[in-house]
């Protein structure tokens, strides 16, 4: 799934198949958030990928790559925001 910047909230829905989220290029989306999902059905692997630059990974590491699966399960999220540059 390609992410929008008309999008705010994705959920994830994706029972147990991997799926790989790319968020848009933060250039001149300063300030612009994205909150990440998880369903009651997803169990498989949520990937989240940047267009360009990094993001700061769930463990506080910035990395081209950074995953749901952290989270564990139904109900948990992750939220991004673009500082402009990564």
């Amino acid at each position: 799934l390609t992410v929008t910047t008309a999008m705010y909230t994705i959920n994830c829905n994706n029972a147990a198949a991997n799926i790989t989220i790319t968020l848009p290029t933060p250039v001149g989306i300063t300030g612009r958030i994205y909150v990440v999902k998880r369903d009651q059905a997803s169990t498989g692997t949520v990937s989240i990928t940047p267009t360009a630059g990094n993001i700061q990974a769930l463990a506080g590491t910035f990395g081209s790559t950074t995953s749901l699966a952290a989270l564990g399960g139904y109900g948990q999220s992750a939220t991004f925001q673009s500082d402009g540059i990564n």
